[in-house]
């Protein structure tokens, strides 16, 4: 899955994304709603160093989640598994592009187990916790099983709860429940 994890720059923002799909000569990247500013052409970091201009499709605020079309290049798209399909205590990698102060971001990877199966009470999101590590600049990266599947796009971390600190909350929004929401706004739903 490595060759499909992108890195993103949107205004001053950062972040991670993976290809999903190509059709026509157009690839589809996911990442997190949050991740994008309200640049509608965000930048796309290759890890060969290469820079390619995409365009957002759309984004679902509630839910975390965006879309970007990419016309050059050709990328490679990253294998779907199913969420459905993990257990707890199954291990789990993250991909990404962390922030580290003054170090030029490259591709990390961190390796966990899922923890819990969570949904949001807020808005219904469907969650995979691991304790696998999610940084800053990892937000729309892919949670991938050992199959090198992608089961989920990494969302968060929680470090306090109520006023306690936490350790190992790292969530990812997962991939059955993201699909059908990324879909819709490929088709401009």
């Amino acid at each position: 899955v490595r060759p499909a994890v992108v890195q993103i720059f949107s205004g001053g923002a950062r972040g991670s994304g993976v290809v999903i799909r190509r059709e026509a000569g157009i690839v589809y990247v996911v990442t997190n709603s949050h991740v994008l500013t309200s640049s509608s052409a965000p930048r796309i970091g290759l890890e060969d160093g290469r820079r390619l201009i995409g365009q957002m499709v759309g984004r679902d605020v509630a839910h975390d989640l965006a879309v970007i079309r990419v016309t050059e290049g050709d990328l490679e798209i990253a294998p779907l598994g199913s969420s459905k399909e993990m257990r707890l205590g199954e291990e789990v990698i993250t991909l990404g592009y962390p922030i580290f102060a003054g170090i030029d971001s490259t591709l990390t990877v961190t390796i966990g187990v899922v923890s819990a199966f969570v949904t949001d009470l807020t808005d219904g999101t469907e969650l995979i916790q691991t304790d696998a590590s999610i940084n800053k600049g990892n937000s729309g990266g892919p949670l991938v099983n050992l199959r090198g599947e992608v089961v989920g796009i990494n969302t968060s971390v929680v470090r306090l709860d109520n006023g306690f600190e936490v350790e190992g909350v790292n969530l990812a929004i997962a991939i059955d429940f993201a699909l059908p929401i990324v879909e819709a706004i490929i088709a401009g739903e």
